[in-house]
């Protein structure tokens, strides 16, 4: 991600030790496209896509179930 006197703009990706744990990008300072936030580095925890800084379709969560015993 770059910022050009203030603006965002670009790839975003943030890690924490080593995995990708965001990704997304920025058009003219605000979210756009397709945002991935990783609970761990296979498994996805939430998928949204924005256009110009406004959610574009649906917001897709995915939860951990643990098996009955």
């Amino acid at each position: 991600m770059t910022y050009n006197r203030g603006i965002k703009s670009g790839r975003l990706n943030v890690w924490n030790n080593a995995e990708l744990i965001l990704s997304g990008s920025f058009k003219d300072d605000l979210q756009d496209g397709e945002w991935k936030w990783y609970r761990t580095k296979d498994h996805l925890d939430s998928l949204v896509t924005y256009n110009n800084g406004v959610l574009d379709g649906s917001y897709k969560k995915w939860q951990i179930m643990e098996a009955s015993q």
